[in-house]
């Protein structure tokens, strides 16, 4: 079956270095096929029997043997399951700038109180809509100019996240169907 493996936190702003080639070809070693990554930034694909369960520790066993990161969060999709989340993007205005939209993978469902506490008009022009297990974002100005971050919805919904802009999914959904 085809995945992708989102890692949180490698090589953003320099910290957490991991060289994706060389991280494939270990993945390849493990006995994963076709591994390959998109952007440096922590976006694996690869096809394998494993359970998922099975993937994330072989992944987190490899990080915490080889690079010495022992708390590297993973977030693993299937090609249907990462499709369906793209494909539930809301519209956000009739003017919705497909680049300036971005999909925030949260690690658990966020408790129902917290999510109830939130302002989602308090950032306008940005704009979030959380749903389960995701946070889908929009943020007109810029993704660097927005409080409505990663950082932000760990901090208010006592999760762990990570996001990838529109043209990140886009792309790692085509290469997965290729």
């Amino acid at each position: 079956m085809k995945y992708v493996c989102l890692m949180r936190g490698i090589n953003v702003s320099g910290q957490r270095k991991i060289n994706m080639k060389t991280l494939c070809t270990q993945l390849a070693e493990l006995g994963m096929d076709n591994v390959s990554y998109y952007l440096q930034s922590g976006n694996l694909l690869f096809d394998t029997s494993l359970t998922n369960s099975e993937i994330k520790a072989t992944i987190t066993q490899l990080l915490g043997d080889a690079y010495d990161y022992q708390d590297v969060d993973l977030f693993l999709f299937t090609f249907d399951a990462l499709q369906a989340i793209y494909d539930e993007m809301p519209t956000f205005g009739p003017d919705q700038d497909e680049s300036k939209s971005h999909f925030t993978f949260l690690n658990d469902t966020p408790d129902t109180t917290l999510t109830e506490q939130m302002d989602d008009q308090a950032f306008l022009p940005d704009q979030y809509r959380i749903c389960g297990t995701m946070v889908y974002v929009y943020c007109p100005n810029g993704y660097g100019r927005t409080k409505i971050h990663t950082n932000f919805f760990e901090h208010k919904l006592k999760v762990r996240a990570t996001t990838r802009n529109h043209k990140t999914v886009a792309t790692l959904l085509d290469k997965l169907s290729s």
